[in-house]
């Protein structure tokens, strides 16, 4: 295998790095890390906006305030990680606000199983183990 010296195509970086004469002869190797050319590959796309990208960033560093989350987007969120509401239990918010340690779904301080029926309260629930992630 050959290498070759080259300098980061990425705007502003000045790295030197190897890189592969293969990988070069792919159109690959443009960059000194991975990182970098997910930046360049996103920056040369049709329509590439950087000052949207930054009010998107911005939006994102807030995302998991769940204080600043509308209640609609939550249930959102609810639906992409469990594929539905869940769970179908009436007088209740349909929010899960956490996982069990025994893989059960909190909500509004109750666990539910698979079945959607109550197993125990918060006072019972160990979720130090599991918290759920709002990102997802």
């Amino acid at each position: 295998m050959s290498y070759i010296w080259r300098t980061c195509n990425l705007e502003g970086c000045e790295k030197r790095y190897q890189a592969k004469t293969a990988d070069l002869a792919r159109g690959w190797g443009r960059c000194c890390c991975k990182g970098h050319a997910a930046k360049l590959r996103e920056q040369s796309k049709p329509g590439y906006d950087p000052d949207r990208v930054k009010r998107n960033n911005i939006r994102r560093a807030n995302w998991n305030n769940s204080d600043n989350v509308p209640e609609h987007v939550k249930e959102q969120r609810n639906r992409k990680r469990f594929g539905r509401d869940a769970p179908n239990v009436e007088h209740t918010s349909g929010i899960i606000s956490g996982i069990s340690s025994e893989g059960y779904r909190v909500m509004d301080g109750t666990a539910y199983d698979e079945f959607d029926d109550p197993v125990y309260g918060t006072e019972l629930c160990d979720m130090t183990q599991h918290p759920f992630d709002m990102s997802e």
